[in-house]
């Protein structure tokens, strides 16, 4: 069945669709090859189904590659009809944006920290002016 298949890059935490291939396994090999070059976390092929009954369309996932970091070395997993890797990417994905919304609960504490020392710096510098204008009023005059 000639279908249409298309290439999906894991960027921004969400899967975009790079390119669409009537091709399945020269989208399989795109799919390796943009791996190999370093810059894209996950690439996965999805293959587009049509329901002669209804007509709808659906996807499928057919192929999927990503790169895992364990202990400093990058893993590359490789998988076809098997959501496991997919499963993954979304740990990670979710991993992260639990990391972010953590990182975003102390800004309280720290902006009355920040606003604290700005006014005690806005009061040590209207102290020096008022002790240096009262120095040299006494000893100008």
């Amino acid at each position: 069945m000639g279908g249409l298949y298309e290439l999906q890059v894991f960027r921004d935490r969400a899967w975009q669709v790079d390119s669409v291939f009537d091709d399945k396994e020269l989208a399989i090999e795109e799919a390796r090859r943009m791996s190999e070059g370093g810059r894209q976390l996950a690439v996965r092929v999805l293959e587009e189904r049509i329901d002669p009954n209804t007509g709808r369309t659906a996807l499928r996932p057919v192929f999927r590659i990503s790169k895992i970091q364990r202990s400093g070395k990058t893993e590359i997993v490789e998988s076809q009809n098997d959501d496991a890797v997919e499963r993954r990417v979304e740990r990670m994905v979710q991993g992260e944006q639990v990391r972010r919304r953590n990182n975003r609960t102390g800004w309280l504490p720290t902006i009355v920290v920040r606003l604290a020392l700005l006014a005690v710096l806005i009061a040590a510098g209207s102290w020096a002016v008022a002790f240096v204008r009262a120095y040299l009023d006494r000893h100008l005059s």
